[in-house]
């Protein structure tokens, strides 16, 4: 029962990635720019693998998936990234979460 609340672990991988996201991509800079989009798509990409990878490792619950993503809202907005793009990032992250490996 212990382990279904037990979500450290993700909460740590979530607000690293976030940070590095927030890090690769300069949130608060002007978004909507070809180089911005650019560097918004390899940055998401690389952090798609480290999903993918993670996901591997540990196997995620509701309850823990929830947490996961909650800390990876908040480490956004700690980062100074706007709130619109913040959600937008928050539930790209949950559908690469919830995704079912590639074949």
């Amino acid at each position: 029962m212990l382990n279904f609340l037990r979500s450290a672990e993700a909460e740590t991988f979530a607000k690293s990635l976030a940070g590095e996201i927030a890090k690769q991509l300069d949130l608060a800079a002007a978004q909507g720019s070809r180089k911005f989009e650019a560097r918004a798509a390899k940055s998401l990409g690389q952090s798609e693998r480290k999903i993918v990878e993670f996901k591997s490792r540990l196997s995620l619950n509701w309850f823990q998936r929830s947490r996961t993503a909650n800390a990876f809202l908040w480490t956004l907005k700690e980062t100074g990234c706007p709130d619109e793009y913040a959600r937008q990032l928050t539930e790209w992250f949950v559908m690469q979460l919830g995704a079912r490996a590639r074949q």
